[in-house]
């Protein structure tokens, strides 16, 4: 059964000329935009989560804690801007942009989300 938040990801990525690509028994949604690689899970409070990679961290531990200084720095600036969260994946390798998009009622209103969340991804790399 496809779920209201995955018919209105599909109708996005349609719409958009973009092919999603199902992953894992979570049956995560991935679609890459702008060279950007987004995934999507659908939450059980019907709202989507949406996440993307900014970057490897470092493995030399000095190097890493530099790194995650830098990026905590240039979060607490985008605060006010910006409705993703800075977050590191769970082996801790990387770090990542996620936005929870709550109850989502169009396509359009995923898109927008997507694509802010791409945008932000592009500034954040840049910065770092």
């Amino acid at each position: 059964m496809v779920t209201s938040s995955h018919s209105l990801i599909g109708e996005w990525a349609q719409d958009a000329g973009l092919e999603l690509q199902v992953q894992g028994p979570s049956r995560q949604l991935s679609v890459t935009v702008d060279r950007v690689r987004v995934h999507l899970l659908e939450l059980p409070s019907k709202g989507i989560l949406i996440e993307s990679r900014i970057m490897d961290l470092p493995l030399n531990p000095l190097d890493r804690d530099r790194m995650v200084r830098r990026a905590m720095g240039f979060s607490v600036g985008r605060l006010r801007d910006s409705s993703a969260a800075l977050v590191a994946d769970a082996q801790a390798s990387c770090l990542m942009l996620q936005r929870q998009l709550i109850d989502p009622s169009s396509a359009r209103q995923v898109g927008t989300a997507i694509e802010q969340l791409v945008n932000e991804v592009d500034l954040w790399r840049a910065a770092l």
